[in-house]
C-alpha cells in the first residue's frame, strides 16, 4: 500500500503505527470487518441494481395465453413459472358478499379483491421471467383458490420464452 498523500510505499512498521514516516501523513486503515461491509454494500447494491434494470423490462414482454406468436420465433424455452399471491377479503368484502348472496347481485368486494390479487399474481409472473432473461411469457393461466372464507390466492402460471421476429 502506498502513502496517500506522498505516494511512498508503507512498510509494515508504518501501517501499524498508521503513519507515513516519509510525510507524516496519519494512515487510515479499514479493519477487515469494515471492507466486508462495503463489499456486502457493494453486492447489495449490485443486485439492487440488476433488479431493477429487469423490472424496467415488464411493460416490454409480450404475453398470451397460446403457445405462440404470430410473425414470431420461439429461440429458447427458459423455464416454466408462476406468481402468486394472496389476500384476506376482510370483514367489509364478507359482509358485501353476504349482502350480495341474498340479493343475487355482484360481489363488487370481492370482485376488487379478485382483480387486486390477480394483478400482483402477474406482476410476480413477469418479474420472475424477467430474472430468467425473457421477453415473452406463453401459456398464461390462472388458478384460484380459496384457503378460508376469509382468503383468496391466485396462481398465475406460464413458460417464460426468448423470441425474436421472423
Amino acid at each position: 500500500m502506498n502513502c496517500p498523500n506522498c505516494n511512498c510505499l508503507l512498510n509494515d512498521e508504518m501501517l501499524e503505527m498508521k503513519v507515513c514516516y516519509s510525510c507524516g501523513q496519519i494512515i487510515e486503515t479499514k479493519s477487515v470487518e469494515d471492507l466486508q461491509e462495503e463489499n456486502r454494500k457493494a453486492q447489495e447494491k449490485h443486485q439492487l441494481d440488476e433488479y431493477y434494470k429487469s423490472i424496467k423490462n415488464l411493460s416490454s414482454l409480450k404475453l398470451t395465453t397460446g403457445i405462440s406468436f404470430e410473425g414470431y420465433r420461439i429461440t429458447d424455452y427458459l423455464q416454466v413459472i408462476s406468481g402468486q399471491s394472496v389476500i384476506g377479503t376482510g370483514m367489509l368484502s364478507e359482509l358485501n358478499a353476504g349482502f350480495a348472496d341474498f340479493f343475487g347481485v355482484e360481489a363488487t368486494g370481492y370482485t376488487k379483491k379478485l382483480e387486486e390479487v390477480k394483478e400482483k399474481a402477474m406482476i410476480r409472473l413477469k418479474i420472475k421471467a424477467s430474472t430468467y432473461g425473457a421477453n415473452a411469457i406463453i401459456g398464461i393461466d390462472f388458478d384460484y383458490f380459496n384457503f378460508s372464507s376469509d382468503m383468496i390466492a391466485v396462481v398465475a402460471n406460464g413458460t417464460c420464452v426468448n423470441i425474436e421476429k421472423i
